[in-house]
């Protein structure tokens, strides 16, 4: 994945963009902060998991894309995020969807350091899965929330079946990581849209689509 903060902060309107005042925290920003003036929290000032044991500040705003999934305890991780918002400031958390992003592979295959999968329904195919309304039910003084999918870009048509990967025999596997860095060389080509009429899964997401769970949270005053 590359760039999707600013990605998804493309589709925000301007009355959403609004949240992002006041003091900002972007955890895991890397090299794509989601607003110039927010704080970045990345690997080299601790680890994300353990973050209140690193900033003692509160903030307006705290925001994280594609940072809880490389978390050993996601759970946690949350909870003490969380804590870093102010009253009535606002936590949004971009994670990727399971079915959209992993496609029924375990351990991820685009994506070696994913620890753990997220889905909004009941079933899951992922043995290391959350539903993240269950994540968001664990903290406190949360007064309003929006959980929504966001797939914008993303072609469904002849997604591969959802399947265990211990189902796939090794050969199959080693052929579609070898496709994906085929894939991911094509830099965009449209033909690349065949691979996934065969089957093959395919990291939409290096070719611009979202492939997420965005989640909202409001706090109390």
């Amino acid at each position: 994945m590359g760039n999707e903060a600013s990605k998804t902060r493309d589709t925000w309107s301007p009355e959403f963009k609004k949240i992002l005042t006041g003091k900002g925290l972007d955890i895991g920003a890397g090299a794509d902060l989601i607003w110039p003036t927010a704080r970045s929290f990345d690997m080299q000032d601790g680890d994300a998991g353990r973050i209140d044991e690193f900033l003692s500040d509160s903030y307006d705003y705290v925001f994280s894309s594609h940072c809880l999934e490389h978390m050993s305890n996601p759970p946690d991780a949350l909870r003490r995020w969380w804590s870093l918002v102010r009253p009535g400031g606002y936590l949004i958390l971009i994670v990727p969807e399971e079915t959209l992003y992993e496609q029924g592979f375990w351990p991820s295959i685009f994506n070696e350091d994913h620890k753990v999968t997220f889905r909004l329904i009941e079933q899951t195919w992922s043995p290391a899965s959350f539903r993240i309304q269950d994540l968001v039910a664990g903290l406190k003084d949360v007064v309003k929330q929006d959980i929504v999918i966001q797939s914008d870009g993303y072609l469904l048509t002849g997604m591969p079946k959802i399947v265990s990967v211990r189902a796939v025999p090794r050969i199959r596997l080693w052929l579609f990581k070898k496709l994906r860095k085929f894939v991911a060389a094509l830099n965009g080509h449209p033909d690349w849209r065949f691979l996934i009429g065969l089957g093959v899964p395919v990291d939409q997401t290096a070719f611009g689509a979202l492939a997420q769970i965005q989640v909202v949270l409001r706090k109390k005053d």
